[in-house]
């Protein structure tokens, strides 16, 4: 099988190797023939090429009349790219300097029908190139692909002439990938994959891989191919049985490029296919309780060599794609190994070259901070050559372990563009600025201290201090100014016990360590509970909510004092956490919250203050300004210049002030120079230089001192360092928003304590004071119940006209009338008047930017003053607006069709009890009966002797009587025999209390029945609208009810949207349209709306609605207006107010339920019971007249029986014994007496007697063998 593609990553980055021989020979090269320089090598993997090698430490050989790779073929591929191609017999490396880097790679040669296919699908390739880039170009044409009219044109008869030794033929296949992104092709083609999935799963015994790559990662989003689920599949199955089964990858050590972006983002995408991460191979086979080395081994390969004298060593550069399997099947070659051997000796090598060279990369370096230290530390091959050169001769092979914990701990993604910095040094530079994050300032931290650059970061601050930073030269500054110390001071100074800390993001995370470190180790917050909350995502509502809950002061009737610092991200990030708090209600005088961000001051807390919260933040004190920020009057805090601005004006001033100490030469040079001058070059960093001095570390040495040395006062604030070049000595101002006031300087902290200027104490709520003359416009929407036009007063105006126009109170009438009455004319007296919106639109935010509409766009144009109407408070409605506290709550409401109720029947007397009881009640009163004549007969007390003379014993409970005894308990009536054994009169007792229950509930259930009419209604909750289709429901349009069904979480109505947005026509424009459709559907239309109107118009006339279940959600209908307004606070209150008094629950019943025109089980006439008809009682007639006829026939029945025994017993016409019977039944004697005293005196004979059994002895005893029953 042949590999002929290659994928880098998911990018479609292919090439081909292979060459088609034209004559007859019908062979083809696949595999390592990379056509290029530097791509081929031989079994030595020559590092050095200088004509003879050294063979001694210490020896220099210069003769270049035997060099083997000429020119651009000796390439390093971490040194750069290959320049000037057509002199190619010149190198663009220094031979002297660096050493090579071997290629590793395999081929082979196929002759016959592959080599055939292989051939083709190099036509097809050429063909669609040709197409799409050189379709004009001459020079270039056209491939028609050979035909072949018989299979044995392919046949070559003399491939074992070719092949050098003893070579053996076997079968192949040619297999590939190709798709539209390579070929144009309809369809993908996998057959390569599909070859590497089925030898995988295939294996038996080993699998030897070979590749440049290793990019598999199972579940990932981006990374698709299932080659690595397919390997942990193998294992886990090899595991699972107890086979012996391995598998060796061989794999570049490092990524071939010399640019660090590509490097990283190789290992990035290498390592996390093999440990790093939850779904690497290693961390699954893990999880599932094996360990990976028992069964898995990734290696490299790496050569060393002497060089001018030094020895020196280079990763063997792994290009090729092979996959052996049991020395069976092969993909692209074919080798043996040896286990047990190639971990020892790769392991061993391992050490050897770690000890003798420091390589990298290595498992010994497992974070960036670590990289130096491991660099630095002495080599053998430094400190002793010659004993560093007999270790080397210890090495057996090229193989080494492959270094998989290289940097695990580190997100090593392309960040910092390392090469574009060197670019830029190198043209001159006296120093850095850097604004970018800890983990990218870490790594270009190391960076500047390995050039002796001097490097100000404007946002990092190190938590991570190592005792021994001091020891070590840095280059570094940080302006960001630590606020753990300030932080500290305000625990001590509230004598805080219990903080909880909102974390999100590194930094955060570090300052949260750093402080319970730092409580540990010097008790600087006393006894302090500190308990952390991260927040993952601030977009997440849902999850914002739950860690907000976590934190809330569950008895809101406590007095305890909840304190919450918010360490985030961003000011955006602040913004958005604190407009969630505001939703949540944690805004009361028990909530402080501590913002731990320099930018305060550009978050707009107009908005947040109400309810006498307190925020704590500190900003840098500084005689400079650059903003008004403490002039409350500006809207667009935003806009604001943020610390690092302020930072970054420090920092160019800092590097002024420096330049301005040094020696009047150096600063003559860098203020009067430019960059063609010689004397230049000390500013020019030699980023890429092997040595170890360079020229300008002593410039930047000194540069470094002298910022370190000096202090000034900045914008933003006081600039001086200390030893580990941190901020010190600077001043915070803190600022406090509390008690319904803007943020007001309450003090300063510096030198770890705070300085007071204000200690007074707020206390109650307070309303800010407003105009009381000003009459305010209060925006409404026409919509009954709540606002409506008294047409009696104004004429008839449309809705339409109405549009715009202004009104007063007598003018429309409903229950926002009324309660913007209460609120103005009792509660804030203050003037107002009513604007009924334009649009008819509550008010929503159109996409693409487009401003607001209804009665929201009014408020943020500040064209009305409030707007009182059903208006829904929702987060984005609040992000613009302010609501007061709701006046109403309702929720998301089903409304259907009301059905028509049914009517008892002829048989409802029977309904108390359902089908499945009645049966049961008949088998029980069979079954009862049936064991009451059992226990009869075998019990001798139920026994008697019905005739002395004769000893004739009786029974009463015959099988008839059992029946009827039953039968008569069950009715409650009394029979004249009851049971007189034990057992029976126990039968007898447990069915007369089965009786007694079972009468007693279905008593208590008749009525109901009977004097009921019933709606039996097809849903009756939300649950059972979602589990059928026969109901078809949907909402409003573009309305909150829309947005909470788009926005849910929940996949109940998650799935009921999917169904709604499959018909289009579920949606209304209006609630009017909906409930108008849900009358006319019959029972087949469910409409959701909103729980207030869903009440009102069941209500209504014609009284043909009704809800159905309970609310799908909470909300509730606030006042809302503009951002900061004066009257938000006092219309708080009012609310309030009017919710304790009961006003609000006065208006909704007025206008709800006493204007109802249903009466529908709310007025005393509704509630009295109905008479029972005829009708309702019909089937216990029925069941009367059924009774006794079928008693009459019985009776006729029995008569003729009896008048057919007589007759055969007398030996009389049965006629004339039913005349005689009949005469008897009537007048109660035989009016023949001589036929009838014959009749009657006439007894059967003793032959008559069939019994064979002797029933008396010859005294007169009853014989012992009789029954002793007659």
């Amino acid at each position: 099988m042949v590999d002929f593609l290659t994928r880098q990553f998911k990018k479609q980055n292919s090439y081909e190797q292979f060459n088609y021989d034209t004559n007859k020979n019908y062979k083809t090269f696949i595999g390592g023939i990379d056509l290029c320089f530097g791509r081929w090598d031989n079994e030595f993997y020559r590092l050095v090429d200088l004509g003879e090698t050294a063979k001694q430490v210490g020896e220099e050989s210069m003769d270049t009349s035997n060099r083997y790779f000429i020119g651009k073929d000796y390439v390093n591929v971490y040194e750069g790219q290959i320049d000037n191609v057509e002199r190619f017999g010149e190198d663009f490396i220094d031979r002297k300097m660096v050493a090579r880097t071997p290629w590793h790679d395999e081929a082979l040669v196929v002759f016959g029908e592959v080599a055939r296919d292989a051939a083709r699908h190099f036509i097809q390739r050429w063909n669609i190139h040709k197409t799409e880039k050189f379709a004009n170009d001459s020079p270039y044409s056209f491939i028609l692909p050979k035909t072949y009219d018989d299979k044995e044109e392919l046949t070559v008869n003399n491939w074992e002439e070719f092949l050098e030794g003893h070579p053996c033929q076997i079968n192949a296949q040619c297999v590939r990938s190709i798709g539209p992104w390579s070929a144009s092709t309809r369809t993908t083609e996998t057959s390569i994959l599909n070859a590497y999935i089925q030898l995988i799963d295939g294996a038996e015994h080993f699998i030897f891989i070979e590749n440049e790559f290793f990019v598999t990662v199972a579940n990932d989003s981006f990374i698709q191919n299932p080659v690595s689920e397919t390997l942990y599949q193998r294992i886990v199955r090899a595991h699972r049985l107890g086979e012996k089964f391995r598998i060796y990858i061989v794999l570049p050590l490092l990524p071939g490029s010399d640019n660090v972006n590509i490097v990283q983002a190789s290992l990035y995408f290498i390592m996390r296919s093999i440990a790093k991460g939850d779904n690497s191979l290693f961390k699954r086979l893990e999880t599932a309780g094996i360990q990976p080395n028992d069964y898995i081994s990734f290696f490299g390969l790496r050569q060393y060599d002497i060089l001018m004298g030094v020895l020196v060593t280079e990763t063997i550069f792994v290009h090729s794609k092979l996959m052996i399997v049991d020395d069976r099947m092969a993909i692209c070659g074919s080798a043996n190994i040896n286990d047990r051997s190639l971990l020892e000796v790769a392991h061993k090598n391992t050490l050897i070259y770690e000890e003798t060279f420091g390589v990298l990369p290595t498992n010994c370096v497992r974070r960036f901070d670590q990289m130096y230290n491991y660099t630095d530390k002495p080599k053998v091959k430094d400190t002793d050559p010659h004993q560093a050169h007999e270790k080397l001769k210890n090495i057996q092979g090229l193989v080494v372990d492959y270094p998989i914990y290289f940097l695990d701990e580190e997100n090593y993604l392309p960040s910092l563009r390392t090469r574009e910095v060197c670019n830029r040094l190198e043209s001159g530079a006296i120093g850095t600025i850097s604004n970018i994050d800890n983990p990218k300032t870490r790594l270009l931290e190391l960076f500047m201290k390995r050039l002796h650059i001097s490097m100000i970061s404007l946002n990092y601050f190190n938590y991570n201090k190592q005792e021994s930073s001091l020891i070590n030269k840095f280059y570094h500054l940080t302006m960001k100014i630590d606020l753990l110390p300030a932080l500290a001071a305000f625990i001590r100074r509230y004598k805080v016990t219990k903080l909880f800390y909102i974390i999100e993001g590194d930094e955060a995370f570090e300052r949260y360590q750093a402080m319970m470190v730092a409580q540990a180790r010097e008790k600087s917050y006393d006894i302090l509970d500190i308990q952390g909350r991260q927040l993952i995502d601030n977009t997440n509502s849902n999850h914002t909510k739950n860690l907000l809950q976590s934190v809330e002061i569950n008895d809101r009737g406590t007095k305890e004092e909840r304190y919450i610092v918010l360490d985030l991200i961003d000011i955006q990030s602040y913004i958005k956490l604190l407009m969630q708090i505001r939703h949540q209600g944690m805004t009361t005088p028990h909530y402080h919250y501590i913002l731990m961000t320099l930018e305060a001051d550009r978050i707009d807390m107009r908005a947040f203050r109400y309810g006498g919260v307190n925020v704590t933040y500190f900003l840098p004190k500084s005689a400079f300004k650059m903003n008004a920020s403490v002039n409350s009057s500006i809207t667009d805090r935003l806009s604001l210049p943020s610390f690092e601005k302020k930072a970054l004006a420090d920092a160019l001033y800092l590097y002024m002030q420096a330049i301005m100490f040094l020696d009047e030469r150096t600063r003559a040079k860098i203020v009067d120079s430019d960059s063609t001058d010689d004397n230049f070059d000390h500013l020019k960093i030699e980023c890429r230089a092997k040595g170890r001095q360079r020229s300008h570390e002593p410039f930047g040495e000194k540069l470094f001192s002298i910022m370190q040395s000096l202090s000034f006062d900045g914008y933003s604030g006081h600039v001086a360092f200390n030893e580990y070049g941190e901020r010190i000595n600077y001043t915070l101002n803190v600022y406090q928003v509390t008690m319904n006031k803007l943020p007001r300087n309450m003090g300063n902290f510096t030198h770890d304590d705070f300085h007071f200027d204000d200690l007074r104490i707020f206390e109650g709520r307070q309303a800010h004071d407003f105009d009381k003359a000003k009459e305010r416009i209060i925006s409404t929407i026409l919509d009954e119940p709540f606002t409506m036009l008294n047409l009696s007063v104004i004429g008839n105006v449309s809705a339409a006209d109405a549009a715009g126009q202004y009104y007063t109170f007598d003018q429309l009438y409903g229950y926002c009338v009324d309660l913007a009455r209460l609120i103005c004319e009792e509660k804030l007296e203050i003037p107002c008047k009513f604007r009924i919106v334009k649009d008819n639109s509550f008010g929503n935010k159109p996409p693409n930017d487009q401003p607001w509409t209804g009665m929201i766009g009014e408020l943020v144009r500040h064209e009305v003053d409030l707007a009182i109407a059903p208006l829904t408070i929702t987060s984005q409605r609040e992000s613009v607006v302010d609501f007061s506290k709701p006046w109403m709550n309702l929720g998301i409401s089903i409304l259907i069709s009301k059905p028509e109720k049914t009517k008892p029947g002829v048989f409802s007397f029977m309904a108390p009890l359902s089908k499945e009881i009645w049966m049961c009640v008949t088998f029980a009163y069979i079954g009862v009966s049936v064991i009451l004549f059992l226990v009869s007969r075998f019990s001798p007390y139920e026994w008697s002797m019905e005739d002395e003379e004769t000893f004739q014993l009786s029974n009463k409970f015959s099988i008839l009587n059992t029946l009827f005894f039953a039968l008569a308990a069950f009715m409650q009536q009394g029979v004249d025999f009851i049971p007189r054994s034990i057992s029976g009169r126990l039968v007898a007792g447990v069915w007369w209390y089965f009786s007694m229950i079972l009468v007693s509930s279905y008593t208590a259930n008749l009525a109901a029945f009977l004097t009921v009419e019933r709606m039996v209604t097809p849903i009756e909750s939300v649950e059972d609208l979602a589990r059928q289709t026969e109901i078809r429901y949907g909402i409003v349009r573009g309305g909150s009810t829309q947005t909470f069904f788009e926005k849910s979480d929940v996949k109940l109505f998650q799935r009921m949207w999917t169904y709604m947005q499959q018909s289009d026509d579920v949606f209304v424009p209006n609630n009017e349209e909906g409930i108008n459709k849900v009358r006319k559907s019959k029972g087949k239309y469910a409409f959701l709306l909103e729980s207030t109107k869903n009440e009102y118009t069941n209500e209504r006339s014609p009284c043909d609605t009704m809800k159905i279940g309970s609310n799908l959600d909470s909300k509730g209908y606030g006042v809302a207006t503009p951002v900061g307004s004066e009257l938000r606070e006092a219309i708080n209150i009012a609310i309030l107010e009017m919710s304790e008094d009961g006003a609000l629950n006065n208006l909704k019943r007025r206008w709800w339920y006493e204007r109802s025109e249903c009466h529908s089980g709310t007025t005393k006439d509704s509630k009295q019971s109905n008479a029972l008809n005829l009708v309702n009682v019909a089937g216990i007639f029925y069941i009367l007249i059924v009774g006794l006829t079928l008693a009459i026939v019985l009776a006729v029945v029995e008569f003729l029986i009896k008048a057919n025994q007589e007759a055969k017993q007398t030996r009389h016409n049965v006629f004339d014994v039913m005349k005689r019977n009949m005469r008897l039944s009537i007048a109660g004697v035989d009016l023949n007496e001589g036929t009838s005293a014959q009749l009657l005196c006439k007894s059967p004979t003793q032959e008559q007697y069939q019994s064979s059994e002797q029933l008396f002895e010859e005294n007169g005893d009853i014989a012992s063998g009789s029954h002793s029953q007659v």
